[in-house]
């Protein structure tokens, strides 16, 4: 694991890697200001980034307000700011590795990448996910539509295995309590013991809230190279349930079929006939 002095040497390091001569840094600390903040604030220029830190004062405001007050900025130069970026990224490795991972991001925007802070269909679907006490992957996407971009989506992955005592039990606990619809729930359950990976979805537009999961079968693809490494045959990759939120009524099932022996020109030949009309698509040569 890189400790302070790493960083620092890394960051010194990289600052100097343009020159042959190596200097050595001393770090003055005797006019430093230390200050907290729970807010962040961030500008670009093509020049400059500026990054503004400040507390959060919503408790002491009015319901429909929320106040920040700044209290430091700090103005750098992209090579310094990009700098900073990896060597925070580093220490939030770190970080997760020791005492586990930061599930919330910070956004600036709760509406739009964050709908689980006001939704309740999503807060309930991260609630009980984060009860199985498991690592979670987090992957947030959008769909872009006509003049509209839908970013109300999330996936919420883990592997099964990692969930202590009955893990299909507890799997579909989630289920039942996000009321995925009866011929859903049996299919998922047919299915369970073969998955490696499962993924809870929500998605938010204009007019309706879709529930989605996601049982991955990682392990066919393994058993298929291993039993046939020439030409492995497709296979079921990935079992996909949604249902509206708030009517299960309104569902559907979708099956994702995996092709390992597809080379590029094959996968480029088919996606011209979806996509382009018919019309050859040449593959890129380097």
């Amino acid at each position: 694991m890189t400790n302070k002095r790493g960083r620092e040497k890394a960051e010194v390091a990289e600052g100097t890697a343009h020159t042959d001569v190596q200097r050595r840094i001393i770090y003055d600390s005797s006019n430093i200001r230390s200050v907290y903040a729970n807010v962040a604030k961030l500008s670009a220029g093509r020049e400059e980034i500026i990054l503004q830190f400040g507390i959060d004062q919503s408790q002491n405001a009015p319901e429909r307000e929320s106040g920040v007050l700044l209290t430091a900025s700090i103005t750098l130069n992209p090579f310094t700011a990009k700098r900073l970026a990896l060597l925070l990224d580093n220490a939030l490795q770190d970080y997760e590795v020791e005492y586990g991972p930061l599930d919330k991001g910070f956004s600036s925007n709760p509406d739009i990448s964050e709908p689980e802070s006001t939704d309740e269909k999503a807060r309930l679907l991260f609630q009980l996910v984060g009860e199985l006490d498991v690592q979670i992957g987090i992957e947030r996407s959008f769909k872009i539509f006509d003049q509209s971009i839908l970013a109300n989506r999330f996936l919420l992955g883990f592997k099964k295995d990692t969930i202590s005592g009955d893990s299909s039990e507890k799997i579909l606990d989630i289920c039942e309590r996000m009321d995925m619809p009866g011929n859903c729930l049996e299919a998922f359950r047919e299915n369970l013991s073969e998955a490696n990976i499962v993924l809870f979805g929500f998605e938010k537009n204009e007019t309706n809230r879709l529930y989605k999961a996601y049982l991955e079968f990682g392990g066919r693809f393994e058993k298929l190279i291993k039993d046939n490494p020439d030409k492995p045959e497709p296979f079921l990759i990935h079992q996909g349930f949604k249902w509206d939120a708030s009517d299960n009524r309104r569902c559907a099932r979708a099956e994702y079929i995996c092709f390992p022996s597809f080379s590029v020109e094959k996968m480029l030949e088919r996606l011209s006939g979806f996509f382009i009309l018919g019309r050859a698509i040449t593959p890129l040569k380097s």
